[in-house]
């Protein structure tokens, strides 16, 4: 979970600002407590909230939102230029207890990882985030299947990893990345097919590089 020394950090941010659920909930629940159209079509500075101040906290969120999906396409796709998108050049990771260090260590050696695999489905949902200016800290639910090469009898296994990504993002010349990343594991499993059975279009899959068919729309 995001913890008190997210928070202590988070609160170094310049310039301080609230959160942005807090403003939203001012507008609308100030409309909807007067009940009046003229509450209603009141503009925004005069109830006392900055929409400036909105649009950055929402812009931020769409950033990282975006860029946590960049994360998932980048480790499935093996697509390091993209991966290195999503974070600051001097940004440090700590992936469960595994020593502190730079992002690019535990990202070099968990794309070795699936890229040994048949077929990686990453996803990262129920993003919780926190904005403050040029900070951020965000705590998304991850859930990766890695799925293993056939083995000689017919045999195929599904790992399956679950935690959550707590990341700190900062914002640089105009860019929201990651300046830190702790990974937190919480449950981890296994399930074994029988891959002879399985009719044709179960055995068709997409690529795990810049050959997948998602490349003809995306770059």
């Amino acid at each position: 979970m995001i913890d008190e020394t997210d928070r202590a950090w988070l609160a170094d941010a310049q310039p301080e600002r609230r959160g942005f659920l807090a403003l939203a909930a001012g507008v609308f629940g100030l409309a909807a407590l007067s009940g009046t159209a003229k509450a209603q079509a009141a503009p925004v500075a005069a109830r006392g909230i900055d929409a400036k101040q909105m649009h950055h906290e929402a812009a931020a969120r769409l950033a990282i939102l975006d860029g946590l999906a960049r994360y998932c396409r980048a480790m499935d796709r093996s697509d390091r230029a993209l991966q290195d998108t999503i974070w600051h050049t001097d940004a440090t990771a700590q992936y469960m207890n595994n020593p502190l260090g730079p992002y690019s260590a535990p990202l070099d050696s968990g794309q070795k990882f699936v890229d040994s695999k048949a077929h990686t489905h990453h996803r990262i949902v129920n993003v919780y985030i926190e904005v403050n200016g040029d900070r951020a800290v965000s705590e998304g639910y991850g859930d990766s299947v890695i799925r293993d090469h056939p083995l000689e009898d017919g045999t195929v296994v599904e790992s399956i990893y679950r935690g959550r990504y707590i990341d700190r993002w900062t914002l640089k010349n105009g860019r929201w990345a990651i300046q830190h990343r702790r990974y937190v594991g919480e449950i981890y499993g296994q399930i074994r097919y029988d891959w002879k059975d399985w009719p044709a279009f179960a055995k068709v899959a997409g690529k795990h590089d810049r050959s997948d068919e998602s490349y003809q729309y995306f770059k």
